[in-house]
């Protein structure tokens, strides 16, 4: 035929000589969590029900989900971007804060999502005024 070839499923154009990332997996590019783009570069998978995904083969989690799914996240407080309010870290199975309480990063309240000092710490960093 005098028409243009078609690359199979992880090859793009020209000449399909571009291999998209992520390993084939039942027939899957981007580890099964994305699209391949023109240009051979993997376009992850952002929604509830199939995840979100990140990385040059979204093979990781994007930015603040968690879980063998990436479909797990933890609250991020008033007034931060930051989940757990940057004070704490997430516990993907409960989807639930776990704040910090030392004195390296401060002593921050078990709320839902450690905005504020615990009890006899005051300050930006929640520390202890003696």
């Amino acid at each position: 035929g005098g028409g243009p070839c078609r690359c199979s499923q992880q090859w793009r154009a020209p000449a399909c000589s571009i291999r998209c990332a992520g390993s084939l997996e039942n027939g899957a590019v981007c580890t099964g969590h994305g699209v391949c783009g023109t240009n051979g570069t993997c376009v992850c998978t952002a929604r509830a029900n199939e995840g979100y995904w990140a990385g040059r083969a979204c093979a990781a989690c994007a930015e603040g989900w968690r879980g063998t799914r990436c479909d797990k996240t933890c609250p991020k407080g008033p007034n931060s971007t930051k989940l757990c309010g940057g004070h704490g870290t997430c516990d993907s199975d409960t989807e639930a804060c776990v704040c910090y309480t030392n004195d390296d990063v401060g002593h921050w309240e078990a709320s839902a999502h450690c905005t504020n000092c615990a009890t006899s710490y005051w300050g930006p960093n929640c520390t202890r005024c003696d």
